[in-house]
């Protein structure tokens, strides 16, 4: 049996191998809760599963609190929020974001010079968008 120690480290590998390939927010949970019934759990898939607890209950419920930590921290390095107009994307960081200039992004300033009405830019498609390739993390 591992240390908590080491789980906390293997679930902060994870993540960073989650953001690596570029899985939405979604299937980002579905991993974490494998992952935690695979680690965390004996052979039933999950404690809903009849599975025995391998480490204290209370270290397993904080797992959750620092994989929310971990993504949100990650999100800051891997994706952007923008909108979608006419099959561009326009971000909502600054032009000086280390992952609008290095993507070499439009933002929503640019988008704002095209005066568009409220209802447009209602019915915009936005979410949080991987910089690189723009599949997206989360969207509304």
């Amino acid at each position: 049996m591992k240390t908590e120690f080491s789980i906390t480290s293997d679930l902060a590998s994870s993540v960073v191998k989650w953001f690596d390939l570029s899985l939405s927010s979604d299937e980002m949970r579905s991993q974490f809760e494998t992952w935690i019934a695979e680690t965390c759990y004996t052979q039933k898939t999950s404690r809903f599963d009849g599975g025995k607890p391998r480490y204290r209950k209370g270290f397993i419920a904080s797992l959750n609190a620092f994989y929310i930590a971990l993504k949100e921290s990650h999100i800051n390095n891997y994706c952007v929020f923008g909108y979608w107009y006419k099959s561009e994307f326009y971000s909502t960081y600054r032009s000086s974001n280390e992952l609008v200039k290095n993507n070499n992004l439009k933002t929503t300033n640019e988008l704002h010079d095209l005066k568009l009405d409220q209802q447009i830019w209602d019915s915009l498609p936005r979410g949080m968008y991987y910089a690189k390739s723009l599949k997206p993390h989360y969207c509304k």
